[in-house]
């Protein structure tokens, strides 16, 4: 049997262990290096455990790397579930803002899975820093406004963005920005009222 499909004789805190280990081990074949390796052929059911754990460590450039790729196969293969997406969001969550980062992202937002729930909450909880990129923000906040849950759903992530400073400045320039949607527009006045624009 190949140690990748033995994965399910592993508990999820053996994965934390495992996954919080790969920042306080160095050298040749570190934790790190070697999930940086095999993380592209996990099987679905690890993959998603591993990617929550990631979250909770700074990946260094051979795992990010690795998310990144990842994070863009699935969306463009369209075969995963919105969950999946939503872990590797997670996992990406802690890799440096850089425009490969930025990039993977709005092609999430520009897939399919862009107006899933859980999908916008990841971007929104676990990605929100990246969100201060205009050419981020601005489809994360048409995306919302479309999402299929509603207008709750806009309002209640709403309501937590504006509370971080810098977003709240940029949202509300989005917010008045003339190129927004109808559907954009609409949502705003749902949570602020008519004449907030």
């Amino acid at each position: 049997k190949s140690e990748l499909s033995d994965w399910n004789t592993l508990g999820h805190q053996g994965i934390a262990d495992y996954v919080i280990r790969c920042q306080e081990e160095s050298g040749k074949a570190s934790n790190e290096e070697k999930l940086a390796t095999i993380f592209n052929q996990l099987p679905d059911t690890p993959l998603e455990a591993v990617s929550t754990f990631i979250e909770h460590i700074q990946p260094g450039a051979a795992l990010t790397q690795s998310i990144l790729l990842k994070l863009n196969t699935a969306v463009s293969e369209e075969k995963v579930s919105a969950n999946q997406i939503s872990a590797l969001l997670r996992a990406a969550s802690q890799c440096p803002e850089t425009e490969e980062k930025i990039a993977a992202l709005n092609s999430v937002l520009n897939s399919r899975y862009g107006t899933e729930a859980e999908v916008i909450a990841a971007l929104a909880s676990r990605c929100w820093a990246s969100l201060q990129y205009p050419e981020l923000l601005q489809p994360f906040l048409e995306k919302l406004a479309i999402n299929p849950t509603g207008q709750e759903c806009f309002n209640r992530i709403m309501a937590d963005l504006m509370f971080i400073p810098t977003l709240r400045a940029l949202t509300l320039q989005q917010f008045r920005s003339p190129e927004r949607s109808d559907a954009l527009s609409r949502a705003i006045g749902g949570m602020f009222g008519d004449g907030f624009l």
